[in-house]
């Protein structure tokens, strides 16, 4: 178009344009309400689910830390003190037998 344009035609050209139909499909697929009540429930799980993991995470860094500490103080204590004898206990974890008298 011409810059010579009328004010008040270029107005119309706008009107007409803000009101024009067009015959062109959105395909629009239309919601069934259980279906957005799963979507809101499933970001509901989500938060919930994540700020728990969030929480496990800053429980595991103050437990395993003090779980491995422990750990060591027990392989320490390995040949220190005497057994009072006894039958032996099969028990995982120590760094020597334990006997039943101890």
């Amino acid at each position: 178009r011409s810059m010579s344009v009328s004010p008040k035609h270029h107005l119309q050209d706008l009107a007409n344009a803000c009101t024009s139909r067009t015959t062109t499909s959105l395909n629009v697929v239309p919601l069934d309400s259980e279906l957005v009540t799963l979507a809101r429930t499933a970001r509901i799980e989500f938060v919930i689910s994540s700020l728990a993991a969030f929480g496990s995470a800053a429980t595991g860094r103050i437990i395993i830390p003090n779980s491995i500490a422990q750990w060591k103080k027990y392989l320490s204590l390995k040949g220190k003190g005497e057994s009072l004898g006894g039958e032996e206990i099969q028990f995982f974890g120590y760094p020597e037998p334990i006997y039943t008298n101890d």
